[in-house]
Formats: structure tokens, sequence, C-alpha cells
């Protein structure tokens, strides 16, 4: 994952940038958090927490005082750990991530298409042996683009390895370069027990 790894960190101003203005008014943010609302979330653990400035949104705003971000970026988990140190900070890439604990909420807001089916398949497997509900919310273009896969086509591989429960479909127009808009969806889903 090295080239995604050299992408990301070339990106991360831009998208700290993005995080801080629209974390309370982006789509992806605001669907991941009705997600969230409509569980009983005591405990949650974000990946591609950047500076964890959703996890806060989600402390303020659900009251759920358990948290930890998880990110690739050392800069950024510093960065956080200063910004909010009520929260728990680890510096990992999700795939080398070692669970420790249970958690009622897992997320992975707008960077899941960054990893290819065999990753992906591997985040099912180890998501799926936590009891919480994995929230993946993406921007639809973004799967299309590195994957020419559309939002129907996630959820079905999604099914084949998790059981979907929800599915949540927000459009941006204040973001997108022209009038038809930016879908977004939010996928909730918990593992398969056999």
């Amino acid at each position: 994952m090295k080239v995604k790894k050299d992408y990301i960190f070339s990106v991360r101003d831009k998208c700290l940038k993005f995080s801080d203005t629209n974390v309370c008014n982006a789509i992806p943010y605001n669907i991941t958090l009705f997600m969230l609302s409509s569980f009983n979330i005591n405990s949650l653990i974000d990946f591609g927490s950047q500076e964890g400035q959703f996890a806060n949104r989600v402390m303020t705003e659900l009251g759920v005082n358990h948290i930890k971000c998880v990110d690739i970026d050392p800069t950024s988990v510093n960065n956080g750990r200063k910004r909010f140190p009520k929260i728990d900070w680890e510096c990992s890439d999700m795939l080398d991530y070692k669970f420790q604990k249970q958690y009622d909420a897992i997320t992975s807001i707008n960077w899941f298409f960054y990893l290819d089916k065999d990753e992906r398949i591997e985040i099912y497997k180890k998501v799926s042996k936590i009891k919480g509900v994995f929230i993946i919310t993406y921007g639809d273009i973004n799967f299309h683009k590195l994957h020419n896969m559309s939002s129907d086509s996630v959820v079905d591989e999604i099914k084949t390895h998790m059981r979907v429960l929800n599915v949540v479909k927000g459009i941006d127009y204040e973001t997108a370069n022209d009038c038809t808009g930016r879908w977004y969806t939010s996928i909730a889903c918990v593992g398969v027990t056999s």
C-alpha cells in the first residue's frame, strides 16, 4: 500500500482544510452521524480520522465518550492529540491494526475506495470479528473512478462478507463542480455469525 500512502500524504493538507471547514455541513459526515445516531453507541473507533474533527463531533453531539481515532499519517495523529486530548489516538494502517477490544461502532469516512478488492475483503473479515456496526461512507464517484464500481456493486460486495443493515444515500450540491451534485453512500453492516 506504499503508493497509496504516498498519495494520501500528498493530499493531507487539502483534506484537513476540507475537514475543518465542512465537518459540520458536508454530506459524508452528516449521513455517517445520522447512521450512528440510529444505534446505541457507547464506544467508537474511527479509521482515517485525520485530526479527529468528526470524532469530536460524535463526542459532542452524540455523547460518545469512549472514542479511538486511528490514522495512517503520524502528523495528523500528533496534531489530533493536541487538538482533542480526550480522544485516544493511534497511528496505524487499518490493514495492520490489531483490535484489542470491542467497539459499538467502527467508521470509515471517504477513504475506503483507496483499497483494492483483496484489501477490502481483509478488512471485512477483520471487522466481522468485532460485534459493533461498521459504517463505510464514500463518494460514489471515487469507487467508480478507481475500481469502475457502482454504489450498488460496492453494497453487493459487502453483502458477500457481512450483513448489511442499512444503506443511506445523500447528494451534495455545495461541493460539486456542476449542478448534478455529488452522491455519497453510507452503508451500515455487521459481521455474519456462522
